[in-house]
C-alpha cells in the first residue's frame, strides 16, 4: 500500500462523510422547519382572541401576517445563534480531545487548529436557518391573517 493510494482513499472518505453531513443537516433542517412551524400554528390559535381583537380594531391582514412572519424570523435568528455558540464550544472541546488522543495513541503532537469554523459557515447558518424558519412561518401567517375576527374572539 504506497502513500498516495492511503491519501486517495482518505480523501475519499473525506468526500464521503461531507454527503453524509449535508444529507444530516438537510434533515435537521427539515425537522426544525416543521417543529417551528407546529409551534407557530399553536401559538396562532393559543393567541385566536388577541388577534381577533386587533382585527376587529382594524388592524389589516398584511400587519397580522408581518407580525407573525417576524416571529418565525426571530424563532431562527435566535436558534441559528445558540447553534452557533453550541458549535463553538463542541469544536474548542472537541479540538482538545482529537489532540489528546492523536498524542495518547499515535504518540505525536498536532500543530495548529484541527477543527474550525469558518465565520463565513457561521453567517450561511444564520441566513439559512431564519430563511427556514420565515418560510415555516408562512402557512401560520396566512392562517392568523384569514381568521374571521368574530369567531376568533368568541373562542374564549
Amino acid at each position: 500500500i504506497s502513500a498516495a493510494g492511503t491519501i486517495q482513499r482518505l480523501y475519499e472518505a473525506i468526500d464521503r462523510s461531507q454527503y453524509a453531513a449535508l444529507v444530516v443537516a438537510i434533515i435537521i433542517l427539515l425537522a426544525a422547519a416543521a417543529g417551528i412551524s407546529n409551534t407557530m400554528i399553536i401559538s396562532v390559535i393559543e393567541r385566536s382572541e388577541e388577534i381577533g381583537i386587533r382585527k376587529a380594531l382594524g388592524t389589516t391582514n398584511q400587519t397580522i401576517t408581518s407580525l407573525v412572519l417576524l416571529e418565525g424570523l426571530l424563532t431562527g435568528l435566535l436558534g441559528a445563534v445558540l447553534a452557533s455558540v453550541c458549535s463553538h464550544g463542541v469544536i474548542y472541546f472537541g479540538e482538545h480531545i482529537l489532540k489528546g488522543y492523536v498524542e495518547d495513541r499515535l504518540g505525536f503532537n498536532l500543530e495548529g487548529q484541527v477543527l474550525r469554523l469558518e465565520p463565513w459557515m457561521m453567517i450561511v447558518t444564520i441566513v439559512v436557518a431564519a430563511l427556514v424558519a420565515t418560510l415555516a412561518g408562512v402557512w401560520p401567517a396566512v392562517r392568523a391573517a384569514r381568521m374571521d375576527p368574530i369567531r376568533a374572539i368568541s373562542r374564549t
